[in-house]
């Protein structure tokens, strides 16, 4: 079989689809083009096998539609040098050709010194007929019938609902990334999306999120090694299920970053439970030779040329927004119904005295620093409830005590002395992390080792237990991993805490808060889980119609 070059028609399907894959993808380089056309509006509708953009940005000349719509043709790029410095979103001039291709449909542009709007008129990338129609300034992509031509890959489409959710994740990308860019969705007639475009984030948050995960965003910012980074991460209460409201857009492109998004991550971890994830929305802003957006046919992926700065930068921005940040939870107003429904307290009543006034005691302080609390009683054996200078608190005792233990292991704790040293048969111990737990071995004949000291505040655990529980844990994987050297002081601080169903004194609840209150994550264990829930006094007295 001879080699010979394909024509112009059969290579611009094959072109096609390097770049628009599905619906999503061409109204992604559409709103993209709009974009980079300085447009302040942008309005996406879709409708039933149709779709169209629409921008106030600068239009097109009548010579150059016909242009545009032919394949390489850009005004974004020159050289090969221009592609190292890229400052706009679009660039490989195939976003519209490729569209055309693959599609029936029409273009209408105007700029603003101009009378008339050229309007163009393709179908399957054949010679577009030029015509004059009405128009304000700016330019119209109106596409019908995607995929006509190549029946296959329009068999690959998943259901309507699916390429509808797709489009929209795109639009909401594209204003996250744009917040001065007023963006609206419309789909099927009804509204989906409007942003203001007045610059920031927090609006845009509002109107894809809603009012509630609005409310629990943290500000992040930083700057570091000619990187800035800056947005809006969520608390741990605001967790999700999967990754899809991760948001990262660099230099004004929606992207997707390995790096970030584990940086990010990584910032959370002890803060959420397994298998949930943080929503954030973040810009990263860099000298453009920094970053190669040409790395993915669909530019959705880029390549850093330092992405360890980055990783840092990412890393420690997101840990000082959630240090100031990341408090209580507070139970949310329909769960406070539960308070009607319990039952008398049977812990014993605080001594009579006149009425607390907590003002002197409680100045106001950052969100994430652990109030003072005075203990109330025990609710089922497995929960502390205490006095707040804000509310009614409520603490997993368990999960206090394992972020307490879990906290001691990471530094040197007090120990003490067995008054008979216990023989243990141990392979190769972790020393360093033994040590560091609290526990003190020297060798006694082979893989034997003699156990002489213990942490000193188990309070009636069994320690050799719990030795052999941390060094199973460590043994799993290799024992230099961080992670691995973490879930073994997890499990360890799990092992060690008092668990639900455990009776504890008044002087026992008492000492308990005093040393969750002095961690430096009070507010989860070691698993992510919360510690403590709070019923705010002014939701008590509503419930209880004092307001």
């Amino acid at each position: 079989m001879s080699i010979r070059v394909l024509d112009a028609a059969t290579a611009g399907k094959i072109a096609a689809g390097e770049v628009v894959e599905r619906p999503a993808a061409a109204v992604k380089e559409l709103v993209e083009n709009a974009i980079d056309a300085g447009a302040r509006h942008v309005d996406v509708r879709v409708g039933e096998g149709v779709f169209s953009v629409t921008d106030d940005g600068e239009g097109m000349a009548r010579d150059e539609v016909p242009v545009a719509l032919k394949r390489h043709a850009t005004s974004k790029i020159r050289t090969i040098a221009d592609l190292e410095r890229l400052a706009t979103l679009g660039f490989r001039g195939e976003a519209l050709p490729a569209v055309a291709a693959v599609s029936r449909g029409r273009i209408r542009t105007r700029r603003r010194q101009d009378a008339a709007a050229p309007a163009a008129v393709w179908e399957g990338g054949s010679e577009p007929a030029l015509a004059d129609a009405p128009a304000p300034p700016g330019t119209t992509v109106e596409v019908a019938d995607l995929f006509y031509n190549t029946p296959a890959r329009r068999a690959t489409l998943r259901s309507p609902q699916t390429e509808a959710a797709a489009i929209a994740e795109v639009v909401r990308a594209a204003a996250f990334a744009h917040p001065e860019v007023a963006v609206t969705l419309e789909m099927s007639g009804r509204g989906v999306l409007r942003t203001g475009g007045g610059g920031q984030l927090e609006d845009v948050a509002l109107a894809v999120w809603g009012a509630p995960a609005a409310r629990g965003l943290l500000p992040v910012r930083g700057r570091e090694a000619g990187l800035e980074i800056g947005g809006l991460v969520g608390k741990p209460e605001a967790a999700r299920g999967g990754r899809g409201d991760q948001y990262l857009a660099v230099n004004g492109r929606p992207v997707r970053s390995d790096v970030v998004r584990g940086a990010i991550e990584g910032a959370y971890r002890g803060l959420l439970e397994v298998h949930r994830f943080p929503l954030f929305v973040l810009q990263l802003t860099c000298d453009p030779a920094d970053v190669d957006v040409n790395v993915h046919p669909r530019k959705a992926e880029v390549r850093f040329a330092d992405p360890e700065a980055v990783r840092r930068l990412a890393f420690r921005a997101t840990r000082a927004a959630l240090g100031s940040g990341a408090g209580v939870p507070e139970v949310a107003p329909a769960a406070a119904t539960h308070l009607r429904e319990a039952a008398p307290p049977w812990w014993p009543a605080p001594v009579p005295g006149p009425a607390q006034d907590w003002s002197p005691l409680y100045q106001p302080l950052p969100e994430a620093v652990f109030p003072r609390l005075r203990p109330l009683g025990q609710l089922a054996a497995a929960y502390i409830l205490a006095e707040g200078p804000d509310g009614l608190y409520v603490v997993d005792q368990h999960a206090a005590h394992e972020r307490v233990y879990f906290e001691r292991f990471e530094r040197a704790v007090a120990r003490q002395m067995l008054l008979q040293p216990a023989p243990l048969e141990l392979a190769d111990p972790p020393l360093p992390e033994l040590t560091a737990a609290g526990f003190a071995l020297e060798p006694f004949g082979e893989a034997t080792w003699l156990v002489r000291e213990v942490p000193g505040d188990l309070s009636g655990r069994e320690p050799l237990a719990l030795l052999r529980d941390f060094v199973a844990r460590l043994g799993e994987e290799p024992a230099a991993e961080p992670p691995q050297r973490r879930a073994a002081r997890a499990l360890a601080a799990c092992k060690a805490a008092v668990k639900a169903g455990d009776p504890l004194t008044p002087v026992e609840m008492a000492a308990l808060l005093e040393d969750l209150a002095r961690c430096k994550q009070a507010y989860t264990c070691p698993h992510g889980r919360p510690t403590v829930l709070r019923f705010g006094y002014p939701e008590l007295e509503r419930r209880f119609g004092r307001t």
